[in-house]
């Protein structure tokens, strides 16, 4: 990848992970209301390029400084020998084949410890992306989250893992556009991936005495944009069962719409930070689901940061965030503060207490549905609450 063509994507898709509805302001000018370039904005100005470029060159207009999306200095970035902006290496870069639809992340990781199990993980971009459509040849964003609402403000994928690195918003791009113009091969290069590591385990299974799972999960990033993207991964799952594998899928989303559509085989976790209409269509009794519990509750108070020990970097010579227990990897408690934290989780959301665990004290095998809530700590914690059936309502710690 040319470094001027990797500029404008890095650029370009800062977006993807700061939505134009939000207001991206720095602390120490709240009342500024900043917006990062847009997707759309993106997808606009590629397009009228393709358009200003098919005409010859003695009819055509200059580029107007004034209608695109980046000045002058951003624009000789990009410029070809010829002094265009090159269309073409940016749609190349875009509609290459992803190298794998599945990874294998750190949180998934802690998740399998222990357990005779395998999670995978695939995502696409955070609430936009921008695809290259080969039906009309244009440039489209794509709402990857349509039915975001207040989630969109603490984002995991728009401001942790994957902001953090620009290889990786590449990635999602192209399973976004492979997703968007050849479901088809979506599927195939899916199974491809995901059969050998089924065979695998069933060997592992088969050798050992224990059951070894397959665990999918679905939209680490992103979200089941389209009815066609959702009967996929409904198709995969189905398809590996049907072969004799021991498989189970789970997601996170924010639409109603496929909550509903759950089974035992593909657990849904609604979002709590789903969109009004979304909301609407719900009966959270009667449904698994996450909610979000920020730092500071709605009257000011502090709901956890003040229940874990500080830690120290030697190295930097400053304090962290977290004092990290170095056998289980999580942030250890103040004296009581195991206990203190269930009370203010409790009290917030009106759980019983007794429902409550924290992932660590779910016992090894799933019991009746719905029987616990559970509460991830907010660093260093797994995701095994999301595949149960057991547990009910997930509370996120968001620092």
């Amino acid at each position: 990848m040319s470094p001027t063509i990797h500029n404008l994507l890095n650029e370009s898709l800062i977006s993807v992970y700061h939505n134009n509805l939000i207001n991206e302001v720095a602390e120490d000018h709240p009342d500024a209301i900043a917006k990062c370039v847009t997707p759309q904005s993106l997808a606009d100005d590629m397009n009228k390029e393709v358009n200003r470029l098919g005409i010859s060159a003695k009819d055509r207009d200059s580029r107007a400084k004034k209608d695109v999306i980046y000045h002058t200095k951003q624009i000789n970035q990009v410029l070809n020998k010829d002094g265009e902006l090159d269309v073409e290496k940016f749609k190349r870069l875009l509609t290459e084949l992803p190298q794998t639809i599945f990874d294998k992340n750190p949180k998934m990781e802690k998740t399998d410890k222990g357990r005779t199990q395998f999670t995978v993980n695939t995502g696409l971009p955070a609430i936009n992306g921008i695809v290259y459509d080969e039906t009309d040849g244009q440039f489209k964003h794509i709402n990857t989250c349509p039915g975001a609402g207040a989630c969109q403000l603490v984002c995991y994928a728009r401001k942790g893992f994957y902001g953090m690195n620009d290889g990786k918003i590449l990635k999602l791009m192209r399973r976004l556009n492979l997703l968007w113009n050849n479901p088809e091969e979506y599927y195939n290069m899916i199974m491809d991936e995901l059969e050998p590591v089924a065979v695998k385990l069933k060997r592992q299974g088969r050798r050992s005495g224990e059951v070894d799972q397959l665990v999918i999960r679905w939209n680490d990033a992103g979200d089941f944009f389209s009815d066609k993207y959702f009967d996929i991964a409904k198709r995969v799952t189905a398809d590996l069962l049907d072969s004799g594998f021991d498989v189970k899928s789970y997601a996170y989303t924010k639409q109603a719409k496929y909550v509903n559509l759950a089974d035992d085989n593909f657990i849904m976790n609604f979002s709590k930070g789903s969109h009004e209409r979304e909301l609407r269509q719900v009966d959270l009794d009667k449904t698994k689901y996450s909610d979000i519990v920020q730092r500071i509750d709605t009257e000011g108070n502090k709901m956890f940061s003040d229940l874990f020990t500080k830690g120290f970097d030697a190295e930097t010579g400053k304090n962290k965030k977290y004092d990290i227990n170095p056998k289980t990897g999580l942030p250890n408690f103040i004296q009581g503060g195991a206990e203190e934290l269930k009370r203010r989780v409790s009290k917030q959301f009106n759980v019983p207490i007794d429902r409550l665990k924290y992932q660590f004290e779910l016992p090894a095998e799933e019991d009746e549905k719905f029987k616990y809530d559970a509460i991830v700590l907010p660093t260093g914690d797994s995701d095994i609450a999301a595949q149960r059936n057991d547990v009910q309502k997930t509370f996120l710690l968001v620092h």
